[in-house]
């Protein structure tokens, strides 16, 4: 599963108008109407009148982001305490197998969504999901063996074990990996694969294209 920070969606400036877009809105007037009085200005008074608005629409635009940041801190503290709920609530549920699998990707897809600084989204379905592992899941006990089935060859500790990956989340660790290691080829194959099963996991993609940047740049 993909680690989720809180650090990981940060403000910015590009985030003033969905987060206060009416201020937003305010400051584009008021600077337009600046720009306006300073094109139009004949006289000295005219000139100081139109930079005096430039410095009012400059001090209020400094007010209205202080609002936008307080509302986009609000609504990312609640996507990642929802979140941060359901992962939980995933380590303690007793899916297991395919199912599990799905969820996982689920639960990923909205780790990325939060990075992507869709906080309304990552809460809205993050809630949906969380009464689903919450709810008591009954385990059913595996079937006993059948009686013409030998003993050591059911239990024989020869058996091969898989190490496949079997989520999106594992393939990216692998190739975090196999990067780690210098085997950049085997890095590349897993990000594709994590990519395969989650097209949306940025990370992986990140990964990928810097890696096949660099092996672009080898060839040349």
């Amino acid at each position: 599963m993909l680690q989720l920070r809180i650090e990981s969606a940060s403000y910015s400036e590009l985030d003033f108008p969905l987060f206060n877009g009416a201020g937003f809105k305010a400051i584009q007037q008021a600077v337009e109407l600046a720009q306006q009085a300073r094109a139009l200005a004949q006289t000295p008074e005219e000139l100081q009148k139109a930079a005096w608005m430039m410095r009012a629409a400059a001090d209020r635009k400094n007010q209205e982001q202080e609002i936008a940041m307080r509302s986009f801190n609000e609504a990312r503290q609640t996507a990642f305490e929802t979140l941060k709920k359901l992962a939980g609530a995933f380590d303690k549920s007793a899916l297991w197998g395919q199912k599990r699998l799905e969820v996982e990707n689920q639960i990923d897809h909205l780790v990325t969504k939060f990075s992507l600084k869709n906080f309304t989204e990552v809460a809205r379905e993050a809630g949906r999901l969380l009464p689903r592992l919450n709810a008591p899941t009954p385990v059913r006990p595996a079937p006993p063996p059948p009686a013409w089935l030998p003993r050591p060859a059911m239990m024989s500790s020869a058996q091969p074990i898989s190490s496949k990956p079997q989520s999106a989340s594992a393939w990216f660790e692998r190739g975090c990996a196999m990067e780690r290691k210098g085997r950049r080829s085997e890095a590349i194959e897993a990000y594709r694969q994590a990519l395969q099963m989650n097209p949306r996991h940025f990370q992986a993609e990140n990964h990928l294209n810097r890696l096949s940047a660099m092996a672009g740049r080898r060839a040349s």
